[in-house]
Formats: structure tokens, C-alpha cells, sequence
């Protein structure tokens, strides 16, 4: 069986970009589902690296627009795998939807948000 799992939480007010804004969030973005739940196991482990054997750990930070659609994926912690890295960005830019960050005013915002995920090859 091939585990993944995702642990990701939204930025806090100390990790928000450098912008005017920042100190007028509310609230922050939120997944609408665990991002686990937006990875299948059965499929999207990158064939190349079931090839080759690579498994680890990435890192990553999402730009969140005000329609809570992901806007960009950056690898902060590379797995040490291209295959693993550019699946996990390519899963979340897809498929990860969030519920909008919120200012003061109770108005849609862009965030930042930070997770990772763990590929793990199945035994053997």
C-alpha cells in the first residue's frame, strides 16, 4: 500500500507575506477538505519515481486567491525526488480548494498557506 499523508494548516498571521493587508486579516484561509483527501493513492504516485524507488518528504507553500482557488505552489523542503516535487505542486495547484481568507471587513482576500506531504513506496 502506498502511504501518503498531508499535514498542512494554514499560514498564522506571522508567516503572511510582507503586505498592507496582512495586519487586517481576520481570518485565515482554510482547506474545504483535509488536503489528503485531494490525493489519490492509487494513482498519483509519479510512475518514475516508483521506478526508481524515490520516496520522501516534500514541503510546500501555496498562494491562495480570493476565490480560494490555489494561485501558485512553491517546494520550501524538496523530497530530494523532481518527480515527487513537481506531483505534489501539480496535485495542489489542481485540485486543493480552500474557503477564503477573510479581513476585518469580512472580504475575500489572497493568503499563504504551508503543508507537506509524505510519499512512501509500498512494500514490497
Amino acid at each position: 500500500m502506498i502511504l501518503v499523508s498531508l499535514i498542512a494548516a494554514a499560514c498564522a498571521s506571522s508567516c503572511m507575506p510582507d503586505d498592507a493587508g496582512a495586519s487586517t486579516r481576520a481570518v485565515n484561509a482554510q482547506p474545504r477538505v483535509p488536503l489528503a483527501r485531494y490525493v489519490s493513492l492509487r494513482h498519483d504516485y509519479p510512475a518514475a519515481a516508483l521506478r526508481s524507488g524515490e520516496q520522501g518528504q516534500v514541503y510546500f507553500a501555496l498562494g491562495i486567491g480570493a476565490d480560494g482557488r490555489v494561485t501558485a505552489c512553491r517546494i520550501t523542503g524538496s523530497s530530494g525526488s523532481a518527480a515527487l516535487d513537481s506531483a505534489t505542486c501539480r496535485i495542489m495547484r489542481s485540485r486543493a480548494r480552500y474557503t477564503p481568507a477573510r479581513d476585518v471587513r469580512g472580504v475575500a482576500v489572497a493568503d499563504v498557506g504551508f503543508g507537506d506531504i509524505r510519499w512512501t513506496l509500498p512494500a514490497g
